[in-house]
Formats: C-alpha cells, structure tokens, sequence
C-alpha cells in the first residue's frame, strides 16, 4: 500500500490548488459580508464559524475563513500588531469568537491567497534532510531583504516534518501532543521583513494532531475528525502567522524556560524566542541561504511527474485565480571538492569525510570586511576530501563523560 504521508509532485500540487480555491472562495465569502454602519456585518460569517464550531461539519471555504479569522482572533487577543517581530499564536489559550475580526480574518486571506498564487517548490526528502541538518547546527542569525529568493512563494515537502505543540490549558511545551509540518509559505512585507507561515495537512491533521490532543486533554475531538473527512484529507492549511524583521538579533529561549501563556498575552522577548518560532525561522533561513549560496537549485518538475489529470486540474484553478503554473523541484547542485591538499597546504594521502558546518564569510559586493552587514553564514556542505583513488579513513570522536 502507498504511504499516504509520502507525497509525490502530484500530491503536492493537488494539495496546494485544492488550498487555493478554498482560500478564494473565502476571501469572495468574506468579501461579500461588507459593513454596516461603520462596523463589520459579520452575521453570515459567524453562522457558518458557529456551525463548524458546533458540529465540526463545514466545507472547505468555512474551514479557511475559520483559520483565519482564529488567528486574527488571537492577535486581537493579544492586542499587538499583525507585523510585530517574533509574533505567533501557537500557545494562544483564549481564542473567543467574541474577539473575532473579520477584516483582519480576510487580510489573512487574501495574504495567504497572493502566496498560493505563487510558484510551487517541491522538496525531495533527501534535501529536507539536508536542511534540517544544516538549521540543527545554526546559531540565532539576523535574517536580511538580500536572503530572500522571491517575494511570495510556497514550498511543500515530500515527506512531513514531525513536531509538538503547546498543551491548551496549561502553555506547556507538550512533547505527547504531535503535529507534522507539511511545508510553508512566505510573503515580504516592504523593507520591513517576512511574514512566514508554517503548513501542516489535514491529514497529519485529522491522524496525528487530533488523536494525540484527544489522549492528553481527554476532549472529544470525534466532530472535527468527520468535519476534515468532509471535504477531503490531501489539503494544505496555515498551523501558524509568524512575521520575522530584517535586520533584527535575537536568540532562542529553553523550552524549559518558556511560558507560552506569557508569550502570547505580547510579553515576549525576540532575545528569547520559543522553540517552534526558532525552530521554523532557522529552518526557513537554511532554505533560503542555500539558495542565496547556489547549493541548492530549482529545476521545473518534469510533466511526466505529474498525472495527466492533476495537470488539467491545475491549469484551470491556477488560471482561474491568476496564480503561477510554475512546479520546481529542488536539486543539490554538485560540485567537487576532492583534492590532494588540506586547508594548510598539506597533502593528503587518504581521504576523510568532512562534516558540514557554518562558517562567516565576508562578500566583497556587500561591503567593506569591517561592516557586519557584509557577511554572512554559509554552509559548507558535508564532502569527502582527499585523492580519490586514496582509502578512506573514518576519524572516531571520543566522548568524554
């Protein structure tokens, strides 16, 4: 039987087009609520939310508008600014429909709309990997405007990336409540920074969230679980709203030090940022600059990749909503580092594996060697080193304990 959480470029796709719609339809849905004496006529909207919240049955467009309208409330909740640096509302406890605001609900949208209408990057296992190696071993690094590849964009993994969650009752880091991200999305917003989604399905969603919740808390989580069933597994959704300033520090909190109650009330400090915002920026950071460095590349996925029926699908809605055909798969661009020589000149008679690593490399074309601004970490990719026809020798580390 095909492992339904392994995604092929098909699946990808189909995952991300049947988000689009659903985020047009409510835009258009939200859209159409309009205002009433200054205020938002918000009666439609909240019937339908009410009707999800209440029998976990909605389509599609309700379940979007639903997601956005929660982050919205939690933003209200919390009473700062959507562009404030380190925001998130994971953790948030109070999420009240009586807080809900609808136009910001629809800013979401219609933000998340624009980065699904952008190109689809496709990630192979083997280079989430890579990346997810490279972001274990990256100290807290200030993000820049030059990192970043594209304004929009959307990029989704062939495999999901496990990860945990904050218990709702007590802001706890709970290591027994499980969640995959599925990829993310991202949008630049002016000089000022980029607003950074993470995405699970509704599939990790519905088998893994869900059941997990359920054992810890002991709430019946049955009514969502039919809900997501109602219209379909395969779909992408926002876990998170995370915007992340350029040019700013900040470091990474213990989680044992973290409380997430404190955080989402807006008394957070970005010099103690918890560890699914350090997680995701180092992990969003790492995908960027490997792209910055050339390591990476993306190739247009080949049509015979994607099913013939996928590809007619997807040509409609992407024409429909005027978002991008462009579907790339991200390749490692090779390159040698075999040679006779070490670093110091010396020759070498055997080969060695070295591992990778960051190092602080200054680029002339940024500025003058004293000016911080003009370097920046790179990745120096594992690589075997030495003659090729050399054996090769397999360096033990001792670890004293």
């Amino acid at each position: 039987m095909e492992d339904e959480k392994i995604w092929t470029v098909t699946k990808a796709v189909e995952a991300q087009d049947a988000r689009l719609e659903a985020v047009a339809e409510g835009c258009r849905g939200l859209g159409e609520a309009g205002t009433k004496d200054g205020r938002n006529d918000i009666s439609h909207a909240l019937r339908k939310l009410d009707q999800w919240q209440r029998t976990g049955a909605a389509d599609a467009a309700t379940v979007a508008i639903t997601d956005a309208c929660l982050m919205a409330s939690s933003l209200a909740t919390i009473g700062t600014d959507v562009l404030t640096d380190g925001i998130s509302t994971v953790g948030q406890t109070s999420l009240e429909w009586s807080h809900i605001d609808i136009a910001r609900g629809l800013t979401y949208l219609v933000a998340e709309r624009d980065m699904l209408s952008s190109d689809t990057t496709f990630l192979p296992t083997e280079m989430l990997e890579l990346i997810v190696g490279a972001a274990e071993s990256l100290s807290p690094e200030k993000i820049r405007s030059s990192d970043i590849i594209s304004p929009t964009g959307v990029v989704l993994f062939e495999t999901p990336l496990p990860t945990h969650d904050y218990h709702p009752d007590t802001g706890i880091w709970c290591e027994d409540i499980h969640m995959e991200i599925r990829g993310f999305e991202w949008s630049v917003e002016g000089n000022k920074g980029v607003l950074i989604y993470p995405l699970t399905d509704y599939r990790s969603y519905h088998d893994v969230f869900l059941p997990s919740l359920e054992a810890v808390t002991g709430e019946d989580t049955t009514k969502y679980r039919e809900g997501v069933k109602s219209h379909g597994l395969d779909h992408v959704r926002p876990m998170d709203y995370h915007f992340w300033e350029f040019d700013r520090g900040w470091g990474q909190a213990p989680v044992s030090d973290f409380d997430a109650h404190a955080y989402t009330n807006g008394t957070f400090d970005v010099n103690n940022l918890p560890e699914h915002i350090a997680g995701l920026r180092k992990l969003f950071l790492v995908f960027m600059r490997l792209f910055w460095q050339e390591l990476l590349t993306r190739e247009p996925a080949e049509r015979s990749d994607i099913s013939r029926p996928a590809i007619r699908r997807s040509e409609r809605v992407r024409s429909k909503h005027k978002a991008s055909t462009n579907i790339n798969v991200v390749h490692l661009r090779r390159s040698s580092h075999a040679g006779p020589s070490t670093a110091a000149g010396r020759k070498l008679d055997h080969r060695l594996i070295v591992r990778g690593h960051w190092r602080n490399q200054w680029f002339r074309s940024l500025g003058p060697a004293d000016d911080p601004a003009s370097h920046r970490l790179i990745y120096i990719n594992p690589h075997v080193r030495g003659p090729e026809e050399a054996p090769l020798v397999i360096k033990k580390k001792a670890t004293i304990i």
